[in-house]
């Protein structure tokens, strides 16, 4: 069974458009599978954490990563393949770069040398449920008053685009 619920939020005032979608069991089973071997083959691989990135392996972040990856697939009904070993590459068509935080209030974090002509959306929750807010291009999100090292002078910059700032997620196809 399919559940995709589709909410209006309204954020300092304004109307948002998301979209809830509720992975079955069978579903968060495939996309944990492929979070557990991304952040395995990185281990053996001997890759580190990259933007300041230093607690643990981030089990946490490529499981519920590969799981919003399958959540944004199951909305736009389009084939996820759950690659592996393909960072910069889109994680589906469109180029579509897809951008999870446990934050419900969470920004889309785009970096400096992320593509301009990618397509960064945003997804909020845990598993079974996810929340996608909207996107920005990469181009876009790279304005200057994104930049931000939220709070932490010991990592990178990047650019934080606040969910009220986002592209209406209808419109990405």
């Amino acid at each position: 069974m399919t559940k995709i619920i589709t909410d209006s939020v309204v954020d300092q005032g304004n109307f948002k458009y998301a979209v809830t979608v509720v992975l079955e069991p069978h579903e968060y089973q495939t996309a944990a599978s492929v979070g557990a071997r991304r952040v395995t083959t990185s281990i053996f691989r001997g890759n580190k954490n990259k933007h300041g990135f230093s607690n643990g392996h981030g089990w946490e972040i490529h499981i519920e990563g590969a799981c919003a990856e399958m959540a944004v697939a199951k909305h736009f009904d389009i084939y996820w393949d759950g690659s592996n070993g393909t960072y910069k590459l889109p994680d589906l068509s469109g180029l579509m770069q897809i951008r999870w935080t446990a934050y419900k209030s969470g920004k889309l974090i785009v970096r400096p040398e992320d593509d301009d002509y990618h397509r960064f959306v945003l997804v909020t929750g845990r598993c079974p449920n996810y929340v996608i807010h909207g996107y920005m291009q990469g181009v876009q999100a790279k304005d200057p008053k994104y930049l931000d090292n939220m709070g932490d002078s010991d990592r990178p910059a990047a650019y934080a685009v606040p969910q009220s700032d986002l592209l209406d997620i209808r419109e990405i196809c």
